[in-house]
């Protein structure tokens, strides 16, 4: 019989039984948190409130897929409307132009004032479109059509209100100021600055292109967003 040994203090852990190794980002998680992942500010994140989302990039034609959409819907639901008005104003002006040139005057500061209400509309339509609908929906009308969703690209989540009042603001920026002021200011150099107005969506669309694998645009990099697909 062996002689029966002293009693062993028991370290904190067993050297022979397996330690668990803390569990790494997966590789298919692009932007490094999945479910149940922590997230970057340590907090790990149940499975039910991480949004799915595909490894795979939204290519910069599928996103101009998902404008060419809500372009056409808020011209239909916008845009006929203020097309009408106006000219039905251009009419009046060119049926009265024998008229004198106080009316004529005043045809045109309502043709002004028509068109500034217009655009008050037209971006009252992008809020709820491009705001509201991708803070609540994760996508806005054009996107959720075609599978698309925007997220937090630290996190997965669903973008924040100010996340997707921010990638709007840089969207819509260049183009809602100028809108705006070419109603009222008609000077040659001003006309030729608005120029950016029709240009800046192409721009946009070109850092799009040239930011793969995640293809963010500079609106997506101000508000720290990126677009998936939808698993």
């Amino acid at each position: 019989m062996y002689p029966q040994m002293p009693n062993q203090p028991t370290s904190a852990q067993d050297p022979y039984t397996p330690q668990e190794q803390p569990e790494q980002p997966r590789a298919d998680y692009p932007f490094g948190v999945g479910p149940g992942q922590p997230s970057p500010q340590g907090s790990t994140q149940p499975v039910d409130q991480v949004q799915p989302y595909s490894p795979e990039p939204v290519e910069p034609g599928v996103r101009v897929l998902a404008r060419v959409i809500d372009a056409v819907l808020l011209s239909f639901l916008i845009g006929l409307p203020i097309a009408l008005v106006k000219f039905l104003l251009l009419g009046f002006l060119t049926h009265n132009s024998a008229a004198n040139s106080a009316e004529v005057a005043t045809v045109l500061l309502n043709d002004k004032i028509v068109s500034t209400v217009s655009y008050v509309m037209f971006y009252i339509a992008v809020f709820l479109n491009d705001v509201v609908f991708v803070a609540f929906k994760g996508a806005n009308i054009g996107k959720l059509l075609i599978g698309l969703r925007v997220i937090n690209a630290e996190t997965g989540d669903k973008p924040t209100f100010g996340q997707a009042a921010v990638r709007t603001l840089v969207y819509f920026s260049v183009p809602m100021v100028f809108s705006f002021i070419s109603i009222w200011v008609s000077t040659a150099i001003f006309q030729s600055l608005a120029i950016l107005s029709y240009i800046w969506a192409p721009i946009l669309l070109i850092t799009i292109a040239i930011s793969p694998p995640t293809f963010q645009g500079w609106h997506d990099k101000a508000a720290r967003t990126t677009v998936i697909k939808k698993l």
